[in-house]
């Protein structure tokens, strides 16, 4: 068994498992399977994993193999085979593998120990949400004034960190807590699930009872339904009245979460709402010395600016470069120039372009782009292609004349009475103003 393949696959399936929150059945699939061997070649790899059974074999390769290769290119960049042998004598449990303290053993909650308030970096785009996180798991919170505590933001920006920090310290100062730590998208599949069996009353007892505190995270997928959101409503109303904390992280504001009841907008907002936003340069390079110290990689101070000046998204953009780099570090055996880690950093750049702006536009507003670059003159449509011109101007400097042009248009005027209108009108409509700083803020994390 080969060091660097125990390396390569270690790292990946460790952030296989962040993407998908840590899921208990991907855990329980993986986690008999050994890493044999990695071979190179030319510029790509294959690697070999070894399974415990046939059936084991088959199950990965009919549900989740397709899903392990998106999510390799996506880590490793290159080129990377993998391939499956049997090793029957490998051990085999169908219990899910966790790493648990002995205050959360007790009530079966599974939080990623990584993600504590100690190893979480503080900025200025992150530190009221920080402050009103640690301060809801002081044994003192009888007043629960951060009730509801809203996190909101972007993607990879630190949000579930900020949920299993709050776990784990209230354990610490509470060890009594009683807790429930979920996604939106688990409450909703154990709702579908006790619908079709008949269960509705032992799913509400499970979900408004002998709670102390109650975490969700990705809130906005309650809005898919009017039955799952008449659930979640009285869930929360109970929970509330019998004063558990309730927290809940989203990627917008609820006002801008589309199709979510008007009256749980209302509920969510009762409390404290705090966004979490892209961290500054500094933090980047704060948490680029912490993720590097977690995976033992020692780079210059010239790499760590580049990255740092490179990676203006998420966190977990960087964390993507980072794993490539320690990846290419096991195989190379030895330390990356500045000039290899750059041409990795190339690999994750893109140019942002006007139709780019126009596609994200048009799917944020609910039409399609064709919609988007008719001659329509429908009040949506019109705002909309009002919006599209405003972000390409802000974030292209496109002249009039090309933002004219890109929209079938031949009156530079146009574009600028539409940059006017959107001005005027992020004034008054509080929706339409959020609705588009959630989209510039996709932008640039995107690009």
């Amino acid at each position: 068994m080969e060091s660097k393949a125990i390396a390569f696959w270690l790292d990946f399936k460790d952030h296989f498992l962040k993407q998908k929150r840590n899921d208990q059945v991907c855990k329980s699939w993986l986690e008999p399977i050994i890493p044999s061997k990695i071979e190179k070649r030319g510029s790509d790899f294959r690697l070999t994993l070894q399974t415990p059974s046939d059936l084991h074999k088959k199950w990965l390769q009919d549900n989740l193999l397709e899903d392990i290769y998106k999510h390799l290119h996506r880590f490793y960049k290159g080129i990377c085979k993998i391939h499956l042998e049997v090793a029957p004598g490998l051990p085999f449990s169908n219990k899910p593998l966790t790493v648990k303290s002995h205050s959360i053993s007790k009530q079966n909650i599974f939080f990623n120990p990584d993600y504590n308030f100690d190893n979480f970096i503080i900025g200025k785009n992150n530190h009221l949400a920080y402050g009103a996180s640690l301060a809801i798991t002081k044994p003192k919170n009888d007043e629960k004034c951060f009730n509801p505590l809203f996190i909101y933001g972007h993607s990879g920006l630190g949000k579930t960190h900020l949920l299993n920090a709050i776990g784990q310290k209230t354990l610490e100062n509470q060890p009594q807590s009683r807790m429930l730590y979920l996604s939106a998208e688990r409450f909703l599949n154990e709702y579908i699930s006790a619908l079709q069996n008949k269960q509705m009353d032992s799913f509400r007892k499970k979900f408004r009872k002998n709670c102390d505190l109650f975490l969700m995270d990705d809130i906005q997928i309650i809005a898919k339904g009017k039955g799952i959101q008449e659930e979640f409503f009285h869930t929360f109303n109970d929970l509330y009245n019998q004063k558990a904390q309730i927290v809940v992280c989203c990627d917008q504001s609820p006002n801008s979460i589309p199709h979510l009841e008007e009256r749980i907008k209302t509920r969510l907002e009762g409390g404290l709402m705090v966004d979490i936003f892209y961290p500054d340069r500094e933090t980047r390079l704060a948490i680029l010395k912490n993720k590097t110290k977690q995976r033992g990689l020692f780079l210059s101070s010239q790499s760590m600016e580049q990255i740092a000046q490179t990676c203006k998204g998420s966190i977990r953009e960087m964390e993507g470069v980072l794993n490539k780099i320690k990846i290419m570090t096991e195989l190379h055996e030895g330390s990356l120039s500045l000039k290899e880690i750059e041409k990795i950093l190339k690999q994750i750049e893109r140019e942002l372009t006007v139709e780019e702006i126009q596609k994200k536009t048009a799917k944020a507003f609910g039409i399609s782009v064709e919609e988007l670059k008719s001659p329509s003159r429908k009040k949506h449509i019109v705002t909309t292609r009002q919006a599209a011109m405003y972000l390409i101007r802000k974030n292209l400097k496109k002249p009039l004349n090309d933002i004219s042009l890109a929209f079938g248009k031949k009156d530079h005027t146009t574009v600028l009475n539409s940059l006017k209108k959107v001005e005027k009108l992020k004034s008054k409509d509080r929706e339409f103003k959020q609705l588009l700083e959630l989209l510039q803020r996709e932008i640039h994390n995107d690009y």
